[in-house]
C-alpha cells in the first residue's frame, strides 16, 4: 500500500496539471463511450473524467493497487491487472511499459480521428 505521503504527492500532481493546463484533457472530446485511464493512481483523473463525460459508458482506471469505487460516480471503475508484473507485459508481446503505451496511444489516437470523420 502506497504511503500518506506518496498519496499526497499524487493529488498534488493531478491537481498542478490541471492549474496548468486548464482542464482534464488537451484535446477536445466528442461524445466518448468508453475512456481508460492507465496508471490511474488514486483515481483523482478518471473520476473528474467520468462526472465531465457523465453520458460515457465506462471510464475504466487501471493500476497495479486496488481502489474502493464505491465514492466515485457510477460509471468509473476501477481494475488491476493480475497477474500484473513487468514479465506480464512480455508474455503479451510488449517489450515495455513505453512500447505499450505508444502503441495504445496510437490506438487511441486513431480512433478519435475516425469519430471525427463521422
Amino acid at each position: 500500500m502506497r504511503g500518506s505521503r506518496e498519496k499526497r504527492i499524487v493529488d498534488r500532481q493531478h491537481d498542478a496539471l490541471k492549474l496548468v493546463v486548464g482542464a482534464n484533457h488537451t484535446r477536445s472530446i466528442r461524445k466518448p463511450r468508453a475512456i481508460l485511464d492507465l496508471g490511474t493512481g488514486r483515481g483523482a483523473w478518471a473520476a473528474d473524467i467520468a462526472l465531465e463525460y457523465a453520458t460515457a459508458d465506462e471510464v475504466v482506471g487501471v493500476d497495479i493497487e486496488p481502489i474502493d469505487s464505491s465514492y466515485f460516480p457510477p460509471n468509473c471503475r476501477f481494475e488491476v491487472p493480475l497477474p500484473f508484473s513487468r514479465r506480464s507485459l512480455a508474455g503479451c508481446g510488449c517489450l515495455s511499459w513505453d512500447t505499450l503505451s505508444r502503441e495504445l496511444f496510437l490506438v487511441c489516437a486513431f480512433e478519435v480521428d475516425e469519430d471525427r470523420n463521422t
